[in-house]
Protein backbone atom coordinates (compact mmCIF):
# COMPACT_ATOMS: atom_id res chain seq x y z
CA UNK A 1 0.00 0.00 0.00
CA UNK A 2 1.72 3.77 -0.88
CA UNK A 3 2.12 5.74 1.66
CA UNK A 4 -0.16 8.54 1.09
CA UNK A 5 -2.82 5.53 1.35
CA UNK A 6 -1.71 4.64 4.51
CA UNK A 7 -1.79 8.23 5.81
CA UNK A 8 -5.45 8.72 4.16
CA UNK A 9 -6.71 5.52 6.13
CA UNK A 10 -4.75 6.93 9.45
CA UNK A 11 -6.89 10.42 9.33
CA UNK A 12 -9.85 8.34 8.94
CA UNK A 13 -8.98 6.66 12.35
CA UNK A 14 -8.23 9.46 13.89
CA UNK A 15 -11.63 11.28 12.54
CA UNK A 16 -13.22 8.30 14.10
CA UNK A 17 -11.42 8.63 17.11
CA UNK A 18 -12.38 12.40 17.50
CA UNK A 19 -15.54 11.86 17.04
CA UNK A 20 -16.47 9.77 19.95
CA UNK A 21 -15.01 12.36 22.33
CA UNK A 22 -17.53 14.69 20.28
CA UNK A 23 -14.26 16.58 18.72
CA UNK A 24 -14.86 16.87 15.09
CA UNK A 25 -12.66 18.20 12.77
CA UNK A 26 -12.86 19.58 8.83
CA UNK A 27 -12.65 17.03 6.33
CA UNK A 28 -9.94 19.77 4.06
CA UNK A 29 -7.34 19.32 6.62
CA UNK A 30 -4.32 18.23 4.44
CA UNK A 31 -2.83 14.82 5.93
CA UNK A 32 0.53 14.20 6.74
CA UNK A 33 3.08 14.60 4.22
CA UNK A 34 5.13 10.92 3.35
CA UNK A 35 8.25 9.25 4.03
CA UNK A 36 8.44 10.74 8.15
CA UNK A 37 11.30 8.55 10.43
CA UNK A 38 12.30 9.03 13.78
CA UNK A 39 15.36 10.98 14.61
CA UNK A 40 17.73 8.62 16.50
CA UNK A 41 17.60 7.19 19.73
CA UNK A 42 20.29 9.33 21.55
CA UNK A 43 19.11 12.76 19.95
CA UNK A 44 15.69 11.84 21.33
CA UNK A 45 16.55 10.85 24.58
CA UNK A 46 19.00 13.90 24.92
CA UNK A 47 16.55 16.15 24.12
CA UNK A 48 13.93 14.54 26.68
CA UNK A 49 16.61 14.48 29.52
CA UNK A 50 17.79 18.62 28.76
CA UNK A 51 13.77 19.60 28.70
CA UNK A 52 13.38 17.82 31.69
CA UNK A 53 16.27 19.43 33.80
CA UNK A 54 15.14 23.08 32.24
CA UNK A 55 11.64 21.85 33.50
CA UNK A 56 12.51 21.35 36.88
CA UNK A 57 14.65 24.54 37.29
CA UNK A 58 11.79 26.98 36.24
CA UNK A 59 9.34 25.18 38.49
CA UNK A 60 11.77 25.57 41.22
CA UNK A 61 14.88 28.06 41.11
CA UNK A 62 16.62 26.18 44.46
CA UNK A 63 17.17 23.09 41.32
CA UNK A 64 19.08 25.83 39.51
CA UNK A 65 22.93 24.58 40.69
CA UNK A 66 21.44 20.89 41.28
CA UNK A 67 20.15 20.86 37.44
CA UNK A 68 23.32 22.52 35.45
CA UNK A 69 25.83 19.98 37.94
CA UNK A 70 23.42 16.78 36.49
CA UNK A 71 23.39 18.26 32.93
CA UNK A 72 26.88 19.06 33.24
CA UNK A 73 27.55 14.93 34.62
CA UNK A 74 25.67 13.49 32.10
CA UNK A 75 27.73 15.19 29.61
CA UNK A 76 23.90 16.72 28.36
CA UNK A 77 24.86 20.49 29.07
CA UNK A 78 25.86 20.19 24.93
CA UNK A 79 22.59 19.87 23.92
CA UNK A 80 21.31 23.41 25.13
CA UNK A 81 20.11 25.81 22.78
CA UNK A 82 21.75 29.25 23.27
CA UNK A 83 18.37 30.31 24.55
CA UNK A 84 18.21 27.33 27.07
CA UNK A 85 21.80 27.74 28.48
CA UNK A 86 21.03 31.42 29.13
CA UNK A 87 17.61 30.49 30.91
CA UNK A 88 19.82 27.62 32.62
CA UNK A 89 22.52 29.83 33.55
CA UNK A 90 21.76 33.34 33.68
CA UNK A 91 18.04 32.92 34.52
CA UNK A 92 17.23 35.24 31.24
CA UNK A 93 13.90 33.66 29.43
CA UNK A 94 9.92 32.96 30.49
CA UNK A 95 9.95 30.53 33.56
CA UNK A 96 6.37 29.93 31.92
CA UNK A 97 7.59 28.88 28.44
CA UNK A 98 9.61 26.11 30.36
CA UNK A 99 7.32 25.29 33.43
CA UNK A 100 4.83 24.33 29.87
CA UNK A 101 7.22 21.89 28.31
CA UNK A 102 6.26 19.68 31.42
CA UNK A 103 3.27 18.36 28.40
CA UNK A 104 6.73 17.94 26.05
CA UNK A 105 8.05 15.34 28.67
CA UNK A 106 4.23 13.25 28.19
CA UNK A 107 4.93 12.93 24.51
CA UNK A 108 8.86 11.89 24.94
CA UNK A 109 7.88 9.34 27.60
CA UNK A 110 5.58 7.96 24.99
CA UNK A 111 8.10 7.49 21.75
CA UNK A 112 10.63 6.36 24.71
CA UNK A 113 8.28 3.56 25.87
CA UNK A 114 8.24 5.04 29.38
CA UNK A 115 4.39 4.82 29.48
CA UNK A 116 2.17 2.82 27.24
CA UNK A 117 -0.06 5.06 25.68
CA UNK A 118 -0.50 9.20 26.43
CA UNK A 119 -4.57 10.65 27.23
CA UNK A 120 -5.11 14.14 25.94
CA UNK A 121 -7.39 15.15 28.38
CA UNK A 122 -5.44 14.49 30.95
CA UNK A 123 -2.23 16.42 32.24
CA UNK A 124 0.94 14.54 32.81
CA UNK A 125 -0.14 11.58 35.05
CA UNK A 126 2.05 11.13 38.58
CA UNK A 127 3.06 8.02 38.09
CA UNK A 128 4.90 8.93 34.51
CA UNK A 129 6.58 11.40 36.00
CA UNK A 130 7.53 9.46 38.78
CA UNK A 131 9.95 7.46 36.05
CA UNK A 132 11.73 9.88 35.44
CA UNK A 133 15.68 10.04 36.96
CA UNK A 134 16.43 11.98 40.15
CA UNK A 135 18.07 14.81 39.55
CA UNK A 136 19.64 14.76 42.76
CA UNK A 137 21.52 11.60 42.13
CA UNK A 138 24.52 12.05 39.88
CA UNK A 139 24.32 9.21 37.16
CA UNK A 140 20.99 8.59 37.84
CA UNK A 141 20.55 8.73 34.02
CA UNK A 142 21.81 6.02 33.04
CA UNK A 143 20.20 2.65 34.50
CA UNK A 144 17.08 5.03 33.53
CA UNK A 145 18.06 4.99 29.60
CA UNK A 146 19.05 1.52 29.68
CA UNK A 147 15.40 0.48 29.78
CA UNK A 148 14.15 3.13 27.36
CA UNK A 149 13.90 2.25 23.44
CA UNK A 150 12.17 3.62 19.96
CA UNK A 151 8.52 2.89 20.04
CA UNK A 152 7.55 1.67 16.32
CA UNK A 153 7.74 4.89 13.97
CA UNK A 154 4.00 4.23 13.02
CA UNK A 155 2.50 4.34 16.11
CA UNK A 156 4.85 7.77 16.91
CA UNK A 157 2.95 9.36 13.13
CA UNK A 158 -0.78 7.72 14.42
CA UNK A 159 -0.42 10.47 17.50
CA UNK A 160 0.94 13.40 15.67
CA UNK A 161 -1.44 12.73 13.18
CA UNK A 162 -4.39 12.61 16.12
CA UNK A 163 -2.48 15.67 18.19
CA UNK A 164 -2.02 17.38 14.97
CA UNK A 165 -6.07 17.20 14.36
CA UNK A 166 -6.60 18.44 18.06
CA UNK A 167 -4.53 21.48 17.59
CA UNK A 168 -6.57 22.42 14.55
CA UNK A 169 -9.51 22.13 17.17
CA UNK A 170 -7.80 24.12 19.77
CA UNK A 171 -7.13 27.10 17.44
CA UNK A 172 -10.10 26.58 15.59
CA UNK A 173 -12.43 26.86 19.17
CA UNK A 174 -10.56 29.46 20.81
CA UNK A 175 -11.05 31.60 17.79
CA UNK A 176 -14.96 31.06 17.90
CA UNK A 177 -15.74 30.51 21.38
CA UNK A 178 -12.90 31.91 22.95
CA UNK A 179 -13.06 28.80 24.66
CA UNK A 180 -11.98 24.66 24.41
CA UNK A 181 -12.87 22.25 26.27
CA UNK A 182 -9.08 20.61 26.19
CA UNK A 183 -6.20 22.46 27.15
CA UNK A 184 -4.56 24.68 24.23
CA UNK A 185 -0.79 24.84 25.43
CA UNK A 186 -1.16 21.08 26.81
CA UNK A 187 -2.03 19.54 22.79
CA UNK A 188 0.71 22.37 21.35
CA UNK A 189 3.67 21.33 23.40
CA UNK A 190 2.90 17.35 23.28
CA UNK A 191 2.27 18.11 19.21
CA UNK A 192 6.23 19.92 19.04
CA UNK A 193 8.02 17.07 20.31
CA UNK A 194 6.50 14.59 17.99
CA UNK A 195 6.88 16.92 14.86
CA UNK A 196 10.26 17.34 16.28
CA UNK A 197 10.93 13.93 16.39
CA UNK A 198 9.67 12.89 12.75
CA UNK A 199 11.25 15.59 11.00
CA UNK A 200 14.94 15.97 11.91
CA UNK A 201 15.39 18.81 10.00
CA UNK A 202 13.56 20.98 12.35
CA UNK A 203 15.64 22.91 15.33
CA UNK A 204 13.84 22.24 18.47
CA UNK A 205 13.14 25.75 18.88
CA UNK A 206 12.11 26.38 15.05
CA UNK A 207 9.15 23.12 14.86
CA UNK A 208 6.64 24.47 12.59
CA UNK A 209 3.29 24.65 14.17
CA UNK A 210 0.74 25.43 11.12
CA UNK A 211 -2.50 23.67 10.90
Amino acid sequence: MHDGDKLTILRRKTIETLQKQSIYIIDTLPILEEGLKLRPFKEIISRMLVSYCLVAKASNKKLKQITIKWLENARLNEYLTQNEESFLYFDNGSERSYQVQEECLYSFAYILGVCEDINFNNLVPIEVAQKFPNIHITGSEKQFIEQLSLRDVNNVIGLLDLYYCLDWYCVDSMLKYQYCKIIPYVIKERRKVLEWALHPEFEWEQVPMDT
